[in-house]
């Protein structure tokens, strides 16, 4: 059910059927997401694995969250330690190390002691996500699994960015809601996707303008 179909129904069963509409998109884009965290899984070797897009990544749905992410917690000291990285952050021993020993998983089954994972990131940087994966054994994570890591942080930035877009798409039903979409698309940094919404406004005119992405 895409928002389009929206105009089609008697306002009372609007609420219902924007509901069924974002339940749907929260469903595929678990899907999604968790598919590329059994991948990476499978890549690295190990057991355990965790990937969300927080709340507020897109307005589409709420956060998703999928795999282990109860030992990856908001506000917990290894998803911090990720967020405030720079790039793919590996730790060891856990157990060992009092910033992180006592965390969920930890101190608790299943006992993590290796641990890689990213920060998801938007177009502007920002962070959208999380994805990461650990063990209960004393990995040592090579540079090609970094790299796999990063990657895998990549295409689900990439999947976020194609459900927002595709989803946009969907909603413009006249010009008001196309300028709508097209304001929403260059705040995300989508530059492309809203000078394409921008050109349906203005096809029978010349560009006098490009969307920029907005600071």
């Amino acid at each position: 059910m895409n928002a389009l179909a929206l105009v089609n129904y008697p306002q009372s069963d609007h609420a219902d059927v924007e509901q069924q509409a974002i339940s749907s998109i929260q469903k595929e884009a678990e899907i999604a997401l968790a598919t590329l965290a059994v991948e990476m899984a499978d890549q690295l070797g190990v057991s355990c694995v965790a990937a969300s897009f927080f709340p507020g990544s897109s307005e589409y749905m709420d956060g998703v969250q999928v795999g282990d992410m109860a030992y990856v917690p908001y506000g917990g000291a290894l998803c911090a330690s990720v967020l405030n990285f720079g790039g793919v952050r590996q730790l060891y021993r856990l157990d060992k190390d009092p910033s992180y020993a006592d965390s969920p998983g930890i101190a608790s089954v299943p006992f993590v002691r290796s641990f890689i994972g990213s920060a998801i990131r938007g177009r502007k940087n920002e962070v959208i996500g999380i994805i990461c994966a650990f063990s209960s054994s004393d990995l040592q994570f090579s540079d090609e699994n970094v790299r796999a890591v990063a990657s895998y942080a990549r295409r689900a930035a990439a999947t976020l960015e194609v459900f927002n877009t595709s989803e946009s798409l969907k909603a413009v039903v006249n010009t008001q809601s196309c300028v709508g979409k097209v304001d929403y698309l260059a705040r995300l940094g989508y530059e492309e996707a809203a000078n394409h919404l921008l050109s349906l406004i203005h096809d029978s005119t010349p560009r006098i303008y490009e969307v920029r992405s907005l600071g």
